[in-house]
């Protein structure tokens, strides 16, 4: 999450007036989040933009946060896990809902965001990652037509991972494996 301060932060330095950073998640580990330390730390590189930073916390209720998702205009989900992740699910979450997201280009997403068909990726392995993230957003909060549609493509393509779309999915693998 500091690089999406930081980034914002550079949005911000670069003009930006009209949006707000919603920060949605644990900062206490045992929920999942970085801890105290990696709190503080955020609370810090917000020093000075704290008026355009909203920390909602945890949201652990399902129409809670589908709300927020459908709330927001683009969902950033900077993961910097060099490795990628086994399934994030949290994008295609926010797809669901019809918010667009914007993820690292690591593999992990490459199922299922088609940048700037249905979503947009980063390099988070430039050498300045927030400016990288930065620019990433500034082209995508400059186009308000281009949101649209990707909102719209972000949507569909949710709709392909939808639990009864994978359930069958599932049953086809094991119908296949129990028939050979």
């Amino acid at each position: 999450m500091h690089l999406l301060v930081e980034a914002f932060r550079n949005l911000l330095a670069a003009g930006l007036r009209d949006w707000r950073l919603r920060l949605v998640g644990p900062w206490e580990v045992a929920l999942g989040g970085g801890g105290e330390d990696y709190f503080r730390l955020l609370r810090m590189k917000s020093t000075g933009i704290e008026k355009f930073v909203d920390w909602v916390g945890p949201v652990f209720d399902s129409e809670q946060l589908s709300a927020h998702y459908r709330q927001s205009s683009v969902f950033v989900y900077p993961s910097l896990a060099g490795r990628g992740e086994a399934s994030p699910l949290a994008p295609l979450e926010a797809m669901a809902e019809g918010c667009p997201t914007v993820v690292s280009s690591l593999e992990c997403f490459r199922d299922y965001i088609q940048p700037g068909l249905n979503g947009w990726t980063f390099d988070e392995n430039s050498r300045d990652k927030a400016a990288a993230l930065a620019a990433t957003l500034q082209g995508v909060l400059d186009n308000e037509s281009v949101l649209t549609k990707v909102r719209d493509d972000a949507f569909r393509t949710a709709q392909r991972y939808a639990l009864p779309n994978i359930a069958d999915l599932y049953l086809n693998d094991f119908q296949e494996l129990v028939a050979s």
